[in-house]
């Protein structure tokens, strides 16, 4: 799928939701209310309508606060239903090629981790966002590669001095 193609499909979801949750307008060429997306996302109303006509796609972050604001999974909101592709709703279908680059990416994640239930976790999720993303499999494994980078970025410690901080990947020596 081509990037307009994409953004097209995305402003149709994204419109189609917002009349669900009530947002609609009578007055608005977009059939919904491009002042009451921008003040959820904390964007200017012209942003808010290149989403909603489908000249552009919000980031990761601005996705995240449209789904909050709409309470609907951000997948869906990026990718769309896959329940009528697909007929079994506990299952997933991906290529066993995709499994196996998961898995060797998350190597370092177990051997780093105490707790396996987590990383079980984490490598269903990976599995269960990426079989949603209709894509190459080169593509595909930049999906994977950034989520487990992002885990790690998350997941390393940052030290001041002697002591230990937060979750955030920096290391600073303290400053007499």
């Amino acid at each position: 799928m081509d990037k307009k193609a994409y953004n097209l499909e995305f402003s149709e979801r994204l419109r189609e939701i917002m009349i669900k949750k009530g947002h609609a307008s009578r007055t608005a060429s977009c059939g919904v209310s491009p002042a009451s997306l921008s003040k959820a996302v904390g964007c200017y109303t012209e942003m808010a309508l290149r989403y909603l006509d489908g000249r552009s796609v919000p980031s990761p972050e601005n996705a995240l606060k449209i789904a909050e604001w709409l309470e609907i999974d951000p997948a869906y909101l990026l990718f769309g239903k896959q329940e009528n592709q697909y007929p079994f709703p506990n299952k997933i279908l991906i290529d066993k090629d995709i499994i196996d680059y998961t898995l060797k990416k998350i190597i370092p994640l177990i051997k780093k981790s105490n707790n396996e239930l987590e990383i079980v976790s984490f490598f269903s999720s990976i599995l269960s966002d990426v079989s949603l993303i209709n894509m190459e499999n080169d593509e595909l494994k930049k999906v994977v590669d950034l989520a487990v980078k992002s885990t790690s970025f998350f997941n390393d410690k940052i030290t001041i001095g002697s002591k230990e901080y937060g979750s955030i990947k920096a290391t600073r020596k303290a400053t007499s």
